[in-house]
């Protein structure tokens, strides 16, 4: 799947829930709602697998707060080879020089509950990025 199919598929999520107490603004407080929705799943048993639609939604949707709120880039399909070809979808995102794979994340949610929130997902996402700015800014300012 392409960046520009992953930022559709986000925006398909957002759409979706339009119309529900929902409310999906690419804020990084939202990601709070796609948790409660994950968490319903979890509690409910359901298996990832079955959600696929759901699955790829919410991991585009969470990518993209991540991405605009925290200035991540999506990997192209080419560049870490992971989705040419793949029948599963889990893009990678680089976030101040780290790997993340929003769909797996939003898997384990589902299948281990609160255990794997998104929320504390996205908090140690933001902590560290800031610190590996800061690093990188130091280590401009002392060359």
């Amino acid at each position: 799947m392409h960046v520009d199919q992953i930022i559709e598929q986000a925006q398909e999520f957002v759409a979706y829930h339009a119309d529900t107490d929902v409310t999906l603004d690419y804020s990084a407080a939202s990601i709070a709602q796609v948790d409660a929705l994950l968490d319903d799943l979890h509690h409910r048993q359901v298996d990832p697998a079955d959600v696929g639609d759901l699955v790829v939604g919410a991991a585009s949707y969470v990518g993209e707060v991540i991405r605009r709120t925290l200035g991540g880039t999506w990997a192209a399909a080419d560049e870490d080879g992971a989705d040419s070809g793949a029948a599963i979808f889990n893009p990678r995102m680089i976030v101040a020089g780290s790997s993340l794979w929003p769909a797996s994340k939003v898997c384990k949610r589902i299948l281990d509950g609160a255990n794997d929130s998104l929320v504390l997902y996205y908090e140690t996402t933001a902590t560290i990025a800031a610190a590996m700015r800061a690093i990188a800014q130091e280590q401009e300012q002392s060359a």
